[in-house]
C-alpha cells in the first residue's frame, strides 16, 4: 500500500472562529510542526489530496468554532471543538494507537477468492493496492449535532448509520461522534474516537462491509486500544464488563445455558445498521476477536475477500464499462458464510461456539 509523503504526525492545528457578518475577518494562521502558514498557502509537503480534504471540512469546523488536526501523514483529519484544545495531545495519541492497531490487525492483502466473472476494473484497487485516502472524524457537542449533520448533508454525505451518539458515511470515509452525549454513563470520548475512526478506516480500505463485522470490529478495537468500553444507554450490559472478560462472560453464560446452541451466523449476517441488538453486538465482537486469534493469518485474508465479494454484490457494471453502486443490494448471509468458511474451514463457527462455552477465545498451537 502506498503511503503519503508528508512528514509523520504532521499535527496540523487550525483554530477557527466564526466570521463576523458585518466585515470580513482574516483567517487565523495554520500551526504545524514545520512552522506557521496561512490558509490557502499550503506548503508542498502537504499533499494536494490532504489539502482538498481539509478544505472540504473547514466550514464544519468553523461552524462549531473548532480546530482541525491533520494526523499521521495525512491519514486522518480530526475535527474537535475549540474548548477541547487541552485534549489535543491525548487525542493525537489515540489516533496513532488506533492506526497502529488497525494496521496490525488488517495489513493490506489482495483477495484470493476472485470469481471468474468478477469485473476486474471494479476490483483494480483491491488487487493492486491503492494509495491511502484521508479519513475525517468529527467530534462535536450534543447541541451542535444537528447543525453538523445538516452541513455534512450539504456535502453529499449519506450515512448508513446514525444515532444520538454518532454518524458514519462509508462512501466518503467520514464519521462523527458526540463528545459528551446526554444520558451516557461511564463515557470516555477516547473510546468513541477509536470506535468511529475504526469504522472510517475500514470504509476507506474495504468499502461497505457487512454491518456485523464493521460494528463488531470497531467495538473490539475499542477494547484493544483503550482496554475498556464506554457504556451507553443502548449498551447497558457494558457496565458489567471488565477488561479481563470483555464479552466473553456474557457469551459463555449464553452458550452454556444451551449446550446444543449453534452460532447463529445467518441471524448475525442479516443485522443492519438501522437496527440495534445487544446480543448481536456481543456475537459480532466475540466472533471478530475469535477470528483475530483463530489462525496465524488473522483477520486480513477474510476481510480482503469479504470486501471484494461485497463490492461485486452491491455494484453493477454499466454497458459503457463504468461501475455504480445499487441501493438495496447487499452480500447475502449465505455468501458471507461461504467467504468465512473458505478462509477458516467449514468447522469455524462450531469451534467459535465451543470457545464461547469454555469462556475464552480459541488460540491454536503456534509452531
Amino acid at each position: 500500500m502506498n503511503t503519503l509523503t508528508a512528514p509523520a504526525a504532521l499535527g496540523l492545528a487550525v483554530l477557527l472562529s466564526p466570521a463576523l457578518a458585518s466585515e470580513p475577518v482574516e483567517q487565523p494562521p495554520v500551526h504545524t510542526r514545520i512552522g506557521r502558514i496561512q490558509p490557502g498557502a499550503w506548503p508542498a509537503t502537504i499533499p494536494a489530496s490532504v489539502r482538498a480534504r481539509a478544505e472540504w471540512v473547514l466550514p464544519i469546523a468553523e461552524a462549531i468554532e473548532g480546530r482541525v488536526d491533520i494526523e499521521e501523514e495525512g491519514r486522518v483529519i480530526l475535527v474537535t471543538t475549540k474548548e477541547r484544545e487541552g485534549r489535543a495531545r491525548r487525542r493525537s495519541a489515540w489516533v496513532r494507537r488506533t492506526l497502529n492497531a488497525f494496521e496490525e490487525a488488517l495489513p493490506f492483502m489482495r483477495p484470493t477468492q476472485v470469481p471468474e466473472h468478477a469485473h476486474l476494473d471494479l476490483l483494480r484497487d483491491r488487487l493492486n493496492g491503492a494509495e491511502d485516502r484521508t479519513v475525517i472524524v468529527i467530534g462535536c457537542e450534543p447541541e451542535q449535532r444537528g447543525e453538523v449533520l445538516a452541513l455534512l448533508g450539504d456535502r453529499g454525505c449519506a450515512p448508513e448509520r446514525t444515532d444520538a451518539f454518532g454518524f458514519d458515511d462509508s462512501d466518503q470515509f467520514v464519521s462523527l461522534w458526540v463528545e459528551e452525549p446526554a444520558g451516557a454513563e461511564r463515557w470516555d470520548d477516547g473510546n468513541a474516537l477509536v470506535h468511529h475512526l475504526g469504522r472510517a478506516l475500514l470504509a476507506e480500505r474495504y468499502g461497505r462491509l457487512p454491518e456485523w463485522f464493521v460494528e463488531g470490529f470497531a467495538t473490539w478495537l475499542e477494547g484493544e486500544v483503550t482496554g475498556d468500553w464506554s457504556a451507553l444507554p443502548s449498551r447497558p450490559l457494558e457496565f458489567d464488563r471488565t477488561l479481563a472478560d470483555g464479552f466473553e462472560r456474557e457469551l459463555r453464560d449464553l452458550y452454556r445455558a444451551n449446550d446444543a446452541r449453534p452460532f447463529d451466523f445467518e441471524g448475525l449476517a442479516a443485522w443492519t445498521a438501522e437496527g440495534w441488538d445487544p446480543q448481536r453486538l456481543a456475537d459480532a465482537c466475540g466472533l471478530v476477536g475469535f477470528l483475530a486469534e483463530h489462525s496465524e493469518c488473522g483477520l486480513a485474508p477474510f476481510v480482503a475477500n469479504l470486501g471484494m465479494r461485497a463490492d461485486i454484490a452491491e455494484c453493477q457494471v454499466r454497458p459503457d464499462g463504468s461501475v455504480e453502486r445499487v441501493p438495496g443490494l447487499h452480500l447475502s448471509p449465505a455468501d458471507q458464510r461461504a467467504v468465512l468458511e473458505d478462509c477458516y474451514g467449514e468447522s469455524v463457527l462450531q469451534e467459535c461456539a465451543t470457545a464461547f462455552r469454555r469462556g475464552s477465545r480459541y488460540r491454536p498451537a503456534r509452531g
